[in-house]
């Protein structure tokens, strides 16, 4: 099987450490944009952070927040709509748990942040009922998780079709780094 297809263009952005001190992300965040990088994602899930990271990257830069699962669906609406002065990228792993895409679904349009996940996702089956739900506006299947690169490419198909788009989750080292630049490629 062939990948590759049409030339995209690749944001690379640094997916942040959870600092859990508004002081300390906002050093972090310096740092990354004295790096280069525009584009940053943060694992926080304090309103009082993301704003200081916010404030630390200015209203150019790019952000997109990864909470990793800790809200219940009426916690992850109330938390969006707190966090939405940010003007985040994406709200990323809200729910608890994360194949709860019926409630992700009501998350996602109850609150006017883009709804991402996907990395848990470990089937087509899961990855079709996700998107039968209409639970995300960006899927992000990690090619660990789900199968490899072929399956990651038959998924991103996917994903097109049913209108979302795809960003593949790599927190990985080794094969599952080299496995998604080649997807990304």
């Amino acid at each position: 099987t062939r990948l590759g297809g049409a030339r995209r263009e690749i944001t690379p952005y640094p997916s942040l450490l959870r600092y859990g001190e508004p002081a300390l992300v906002a050093a972090a965040v310096e740092r990354a944009l004295q790096q280069g990088f525009r584009h940053l994602k943060l694992h926080e899930d304090n309103i009082a952070i993301v704003a200081a990271a916010r404030e630390a990257a200015g209203a150019q830069a790019w952000i997109a927040l990864d909470t990793n699962c800790p809200w219940s669906v009426s916690e992850a609406i109330a938390m969006a709509r707190r966090v939405e002065p940010q003007d985040l990228a994406w709200l990323e792993e809200r729910v608890w748990p994360p194949e709860d895409h019926a409630g992700l679904a009501r998350v996602r349009t109850g609150a006017r942040i883009p709804v991402a996940a996907g990395e848990n996702l470990a089937s087509t089956t899961e990855l079709s009922a996700m998107l039968a739900a209409r639970a995300v506006d960006i899927c992000q299947p990690s090619v660990i998780k789900f199968g490899g690169i072929e399956a990651v490419r038959q998924a991103a198909t996917l994903i097109r079709a049913a209108g979302a788009d795809y960003v593949p989750h790599c927190f990985y080292f080794g094969p599952g780094y080299l496995a998604s630049l080649q997807l990304a490629a």
